[in-house]
């Protein structure tokens, strides 16, 4: 049992090991840093105003509240 737990423990570490190196090589190739189009999202003004009164409607919100679907 305790062989089987160190096993565990030690796939996992491995696991975490690749995971930040193939990370770190990913990064060096592809920095964040740059111009590039994707980095800031510039929605148009009318967009914002339709999801923020659609998702700040009052009977939404107390549908929430009240923990009751309203669909």
């Amino acid at each position: 049992m305790r062989d089987m737990l160190k096993r565990i423990v030690l796939v996992i570490f491995v696991l975490l090991l690749v995971t930040a190196v193939s990370g770190y090589f990913y990064m060096q190739k592809h920095p964040l840093e740059g111009n590039k189009s994707g980095t800031i999202l510039n929605f148009p003004e009318n967009l914002q105003n339709k999801f923020i009164l659609k998702f700040t409607h009052p009977n939404i919100i107390s549908s929430f509240i009240r923990n009751k679907p309203i669909f």
